[in-house]
């Protein structure tokens, strides 16, 4: 009798034990995904975040796209300045008292019309430049035949109209104020430049 008292006192100790872990009835897992239930004190359901890896790899594709594209599109916009600095730091130039183009004007103009009809988006203006010998008017006369030499050779070439306007300096505005031959050829130009957006 008394080794069975003894074993039902032993056998409630281990049952109380039991029951006072951290096992019993304190927390369980709820029966939605992620979610904790706290039984013995409130009924609050605690979301744990998932990760979606579908949503992360859709983000970073989306991401690595974005930067190709810039990255795209910077090298473009360096490739674009490139070739207008090109465009109008290459000057037309012409023999003494001639408005008429030669070999390597034409090559040029050729150059600049096929360019001009790829960015359709760019207007110019063709300037007309003489040295100093000559009057003002007859220089300022030659200056306008040289700058309409240029727009009509681009026009053949199919630069409308519109998009090439032209103005004549006479010798106004000379490069180099030298009186030798090569100081002469210098000034005795075209010289193209973008058209400005207010004119």
């Amino acid at each position: 009798m008394k080794d069975s008292l003894i074993t039902r006192l032993l056998t409630a100790l281990i049952i109380a034990g039991l029951c006072t872990g951290p096992s019993c009835a304190q927390k369980k897992v709820g029966t939605l995904p992620g979610a904790l239930v706290d039984s013995a004190e409130n009924t609050e359901v605690v979301q744990v975040p998932e990760v979606d890896k579908d949503a992360g790899n859709l983000e970073l594709s989306q991401r690595l796209i974005r930067e190709k594209e810039l990255a795209a599109e910077r090298l473009a916009a360096e490739k674009l300045t490139g070739e207008m600095e090109r465009f109008v730091n290459e000057t037309i130039y012409f023999e003494f008292n001639r408005c008429q183009l030669s070999g390597t004007a034409r090559e040029q103009l050729k150059e600049k019309a096929a360019w001009l009809n790829a960015h359709s988006e760019f207007s110019i203006v063709v300037e007309g430049h003489c040295d100093q010998r000559g009057t003002l008017q007859y220089n300022r006369v030659l200056g306008e035949r040289r700058a309409l030499a240029v727009k009509k050779f681009l026009q053949d070439f199919g630069v409308p109209s519109h998009r090439v306007t032209w103005v004549s300096f006479g010798e106004e505005k000379l490069l180099s104020t030298g009186q030798d031959e090569e100081d002469h050829r210098k000034n005795r130009r075209a010289r193209i430049r973008f058209q400005s957006a207010t004119g």
